[in-house]
């Protein structure tokens, strides 16, 4: 007799705890046959062929993947679920547990019984399960007994449709494996044709033996030269695969033979940037040690070395990339990588707007004017529009609203709006930043009246050679109210590929907020606060850019404009120098570059010299015997787009 004569269910069969017993036990005596039996993949598709509905189970698996995981035939059949269900008709949910989730693939008509007990069991049709999570849901359509159980044993039940549609699903699987076979089979034969053209290291290139020859694509790895370069054999020879070769740091070592030796010392085969250490001790350019770089590159010492005092050079060589790129274009790279929001989720500085270092207003500005207000916030006026802008003290609603981020805003309200929108912009390092990437600019905003504010990037390629043209991403129009409120735009910064980048070092990514000058109410004063710029969509977030403190703000504002002091003091030992008197004075950041340096001085003239990076020297003129006086300075190294 078949499985399904022996289980069909007839007009006149009674659904009762006996028939359904006697059901069972057939089937479940015919899946104890097939637990022994759990071959390879290979042999189990040959297997499928040969008994046929007798190993539905794996027919369930849609995936050739899945085929080779599910060794344990029995546990494709039944599982268990220890799910709350109560017994009756209409949908049910089991959950089945997280061990057999996996493999447990339900037959369309199911059984769940509980306890171990037939007569406590719902029969109904799968409608719909999810391996990952273990949701089985089941149409209910037979039960007997009654009561809520949380001990499930979950098994299929045949229909001749069942057994029809899952003889083709064998057939489907067949067919499935029969074709991933064919894909591994060409992967594997492509990977052996690969790792045949791979002659490894040698210290010259390969050569074949006639009538052989060597493949065009094979490469080695070439240890005739330090570092190592892997070639590839092209249609013109053997080329390099890399386009770039970066030297490391080296460190070339001197020894003072007399006192009083100042130098000059050459560094062997010149140098581009580098430090000096004297019996370990780092000495700072320059106020200790002038440092004269190049391909004959020197440095001499301010005051005089100690006989045996021992001098180290410690630095990147001229020569160490000429193969490929010059010295100055390989520093480049490293360079561009020191942008300060490299690393920074909210690659906006001040966007809670703590830091005034120019004063906290009111600037105004014309239709031709632009001027930095807040650090890093830079206004341009529209044409015919006049703009005013200051900082802004937050009211307690408005800083609770914010989640306390900032106690300060800042105001914006234009006295004449003009023919074209002013904006309201932040530069940001590089022009690659966040290049073919999502955005998600976030701000909380008010007006005295409602009007509108526009949101955008724009990608400014810098000045200098033959840049390309400025690119603005499509702008998202939001309309601030009396009340303060949180807004967010999600923009898609275009990629740059093909694009042409200035040779002055001034290209960048801006924000740009904007006020049309169609906007209704378009000369109200609007409060921004608590600003952000972070990569991808961020719009479900409550507060993508979150806070960074300021006192670091404060130090990332300062790599591009730092207001500072010192002093001088002209004591009685100097009583009869004429002239000027002067001292070197750090910067408290590293600029982004050599900065415009102004100044005061409480006696005589201020003036700077040998200004870096670092530091300057600061001097007075018209010196005054005992007597001190105090200076003022900006160090200005900013983005003007």
């Amino acid at each position: 007799m078949s499985l399904y004569t022996d289980t069909a269910w007839g007009r006149s069969t009674k659904l009762s705890q006996e028939e359904l017993n006697k059901r069972a036990k057939i089937i479940a005596d015919a899946i104890e046959e097939l637990r022994a039996f759990a071959p390879s993949w290979e042999a189990q598709v040959e297997a499928l062929r040969a008994v046929g509905l007798e190993r539905i189970n794996d027919a369930i698996l849609p995936a050739y993947e899945q085929l080779i995981e599910a060794s344990n035939l029995g546990a494709l059949f039944s599982a268990n679920s220890d799910s709350s269900v109560d017994i009756g008709l209409g949908s049910r949910t089991f959950l089945i547990r997280e061990t057999q989730r996996r493999n447990f693939a339900p037959t369309p008509f199911v059984m769940a019984y509980a306890g171990g007990e037939y007569g406590q069991s719902v029969v109904g049709t799968v409608s719909s399960y999810d391996s990952e999570t273990g949701e089985l849901v089941v149409a209910v359509v037979s039960s007997i007994g009654t009561g809520t159980f949380d001990d499930w044993t979950i098994g299929p039940i045949a229909t001749t449709a069942d057994l029809e549609t899952l003889r083709t699903q064998v057939l489907a699987a067949q067919t499935d494996v029969a074709a991933n076979k064919a894909v591994v089979d060409t992967k594997h034969a492509a990977v052996v044709a690969i790792g045949s053209l791979y002659y490894g290291p040698l210290a010259a290139p390969p050569v074949a033996t006639p009538p052989a020859v060597i493949p065009l694509g094979a490469k080695f790895l070439d240890t005739s030269v330090t570092p190592n370069v892997e070639k590839v054999l092209t249609t013109t020879g053997w080329a390099p695969t890399v386009t770039v070769s970066v030297g490391g740091r080296r460190t070339q070592d001197y020894v003072a033979a007399t006192t009083g030796l100042k130098g000059p010392f050459t560094v062997d085969g010149g140098y581009s940037t580098g430090d000096i250490y004297v019996n370990g001790v780092m000495l700072r350019a320059p106020a200790e040690v002038t440092l004269a770089p190049g391909p004959t590159g020197t440095f001499t010492f301010v005051e005089g070395l100690a006989a045996g005092d021992i001098v180290s050079f410690r630095g990147f060589l001229a020569n160490d990339a000429t193969d490929i790129y010059t010295k100055s274009e390989t520093n480049s790279g490293f360079i561009k990588s020191s942008n300060p929001v490299a690393g920074l989720r909210n690659k906006l500085l001040n966007g809670d707007f703590h830091i005034w270092q120019r004063g906290v207003g009111t600037f105004t500005i014309g239709d031709t004017g632009s001027q930095y207000t807040a650090d890093r916030w830079w206004l341009k006026g529209g044409s015919g529009s006049g703009s005013q802008v200051g900082r802004e003290v937050l009211t307690a609603e408005d800083v609770e609203a914010i989640g306390g981020a900032s106690v300060f805003g800042l105001f914006w309200a234009r006295t004449v709006a003009g023919s074209l929108p002013t904006h309201l912009m932040q530069p940001i390092e590089g022009v690659e930043t966040l290049a073919g990437k999502k955005v998600t600019v976030t701000l909380w905003a008010r007006a005295a009246s409602d009007t509108q504010l526009t949101i955008d990037v724009e990608q400014y390629f810098g000045t200098g050679g033959s840049p390309s043209a400025a690119v603005i991403s499509t702008p998202v129009t939001i309309t601030a109210t009396s009340v303060l409120t949180k807004f967010t735009a999600v923009l898609d910064v275009p990629s740059i590929v093909g694009k042409t980048v200035g040779t002055n070092g001034n290209d960048c990514l801006r924000l740009r907020l904007g006020r049309p000058t169609d906007s209704p109410n378009p000369l109200v004063r609007i409060v921004l606060a608590h600003v952000s710029m972070v990569e991808g969509d961020a719009s479900n977030e409550a507060d993508p850019g979150g806070t960074r403190g300021e006192i670091f703000e404060r130090i990332l504002c300062r790599r591009y404009y730092e207001t500072g002091a010192f002093g001088h003091v002209n004591g009685v030992a100097n009583a009869s120098i004429a002239g000027s008197v002067s001292s070197y004075v750090y910067f408290q950041t590293t600029k982004r570059i050599v900065p415009s340096v102004i100044g005061t001085e409480t006696l005589g003239t201020f003036a700077a010299t040998n200004i870096t990076v670092d530091g300057m020297t600061a001097g007075r003129s018209n010196v005054v015997a005992n007597r001190s006086s105090l200076g003022t300075f900006t160090a200005d190294a900013e983005l003007f787009p």
